[in-house]
């Protein structure tokens, strides 16, 4: 499963988001290699602070379908 289906949106949507995040942060999230996208270490190193940013924004929707 890609990620655009995890997220219910279309691949080309998510495309465009992730040709966004590169432009803003001016540098590779990742690399293909061997048809397989492979992070760098800055794309590891800001999981966990996206993670906690984005965690109560989810948690706002969820609850808010109650």
């Amino acid at each position: 499963m890609g990620a655009a289906c995890r997220i219910n949106r279309a691949q080309p949507v998510m495309s465009a988001a992730s040709a966004r995040l590169l432009d803003y942060l001016r540098d590779e999230l990742a690399t293909m290699a061997a048809d397989v996208f492979k992070i760098n270490a800055a794309s590891e190193s800001s999981c966990p602070p996206v993670r906690d940013a984005l965690l109560p924004i989810q948690c706002s929707f969820i609850s808010s379908d109650s």
